[in-house]
């Protein structure tokens, strides 16, 4: 659940957010090319709005992968600049503003966060948890995965956690989002009109999740939680299987403990940054 927030922002004598300026400091420590001025600010809006909204410490890995910097600053987990830098597997493509495309063939290009969840420390828990994408384009496919919770081996029933934004009409079906998280049972589907916008699915509970589109809660799904048992990590433009990749541009993600009380306002200002850019 959302952590107490202390409703202000700290900054700096640049006057960024200092959890924003020490991302630009990482960056610049590292040699990457930074984001440009007018885009350091709406990033930095960005980072605000979420530390204000009690967001921030709720998360684990946090990226914006659209971005005009460099495709190296567009895999720093903002959350913690040190830790989980996004590895690069078969060469996902990087478009400026957009963010990676993933590729679906016999090298499967796709992101790995090496992020893993439910371990001493991490805020996604078991009844504690969420996951989010952002995707930039409106493509429809049975299987993608545009982000996962991914294991090298998998248990029977134990679904653990992915969002396919948008499967295409398949006979009495609409288009629809396909979605778990730490769910026992088979995947939870909601009509959607599009793939683009952010997708999220948030538990709170041992007993039901959510989805939100940008921000709009679109279901409420009982769903019995299977635990935390394996080495489980967060990948972009790969689901919890493994043929579940994606052909998608993915524009932001993130994973950590539950954020559906700030859900609405979360929506607002990531589609505020991505209509901005």
């Amino acid at each position: 659940m959302l952590p107490i927030t202390h409703g202000i922002w700290a900054s700096n004598s640049s006057g960024f957010n200092t959890f924003y300026q020490d991302i630009l400091d990482y960056a610049t420590g590292q040699g990457y090319t930074l984001p440009s001025e007018d885009q350091q600010d709406l990033q930095n809006d960005l980072v605000e709005s979420m530390v204000n909204l009690g967001v921030w410490d709720n998360l684990d890995v946090f990226y914006v992968f659209a971005t005009d910097a460099g495709s190296d600053f567009a895999r720093i987990n903002w959350i913690d600049p040190n830790r989980n830098y996004a590895q690069l597997y078969n060469t996902p493509s990087f478009t400026s503003n957009e963010g990676y495309t993933g590729r679906v063939d016999a090298t499967p290009a796709y992101i790995d966060s090496e992020f893993q969840v439910g371990v001493t420390g991490a805020n996604f828990q078991n009844s504690d948890a969420s996951l989010f994408v952002y995707v930039f384009d409106d493509l429809q496919n049975i299987i993608y995965g545009d982000v996962g919770v991914v294991a090298t081996s998998f248990g029977i029933g134990e679904q653990y956690a992915a969002i396919n934004t948008m499967m295409p009409p398949q006979g009495a079906l609409n288009k629809r989002a396909e979605y778990s998280l730490l769910e026992v049972a088979a995947q939870i589907q909601t009509d959607v009109a599009t793939s683009i916008g952010l997708s999220h699915v948030d538990r709170a509970s041992s007993s039901e999740v959510k989805f939100f589109k940008d921000g709009s809660l679109l279901a409420t799904t009982a769903s019995t939680e299977v635990a935390i048992s394996q080495t489980l990590y967060v990948n972009f433009l790969r689901g919890r299987f493994a043929a579940d990749y994606s052909e998608r541009t993915v524009s932001i993600g993130g994973a950590g403990g539950s954020i559906a009380s700030a859900a609405s306002d979360f929506g607002t200002a990531v589609t505020t940054y991505m209509t901005s850019i």
